[in-house]
């Protein structure tokens, strides 16, 4: 396979992330569609297991799942966020996007000088005007 762009690269670690993700979800939020949750059928009805008639396999393993997956999302969002950084610096949109953002930093940062240039003429006018009086 090969990854042309940033969005086809972003889009397949997204689909990685949904795979791996995917269990930890499910185990997470309580199902309702017959046989996922653990059920049994009670008179001719569907019945949930509560809690206590749950049996839980092996915890230690479940949690040694869940933590290694959540190191390797941890390590697929780093490689991703170094992807875009690279990718604001190498290219003509990131370029185009930054000078954007300093352009707009560096219009507050004048603004705010100017700011503070005007209550400090303000402030001096104010002395000024105490010590004639």
């Amino acid at each position: 396979m090969i990854i042309r762009s940033y969005k086809d690269r972003r889009s397949i670690i997204h689909d990685e992330m949904d795979i791996i993700t995917q269990g930890l979800i499910n185990s997470r939020e309580k199902n309702t569609s017959m046989g996922e949750s653990g059920g049994h059928f009670e008179n001719g009805r569907w019945v949930e297991n509560t809690p206590e008639e749950q049996v839980p396999s092996e915890p230690q393993e479940n949690i040694e799942v869940r933590l290694r997956s959540a190191a390797g999302l941890i390590g697929r969002g780093i490689d991703e966020l170094l992807s875009a950084g690279s990718d604001l610096i190498s290219s003509q949109e990131g370029r185009q996007h930054l000078g954007r953002k300093l352009d707009q930093i560096t219009g507050d940062v004048v603004q705010v000088c100017e700011e503070i240039r005007r209550e400090g003429i303000e402030f001096i006018n104010q002395a000024r005007d105490r010590i004639i009086k």
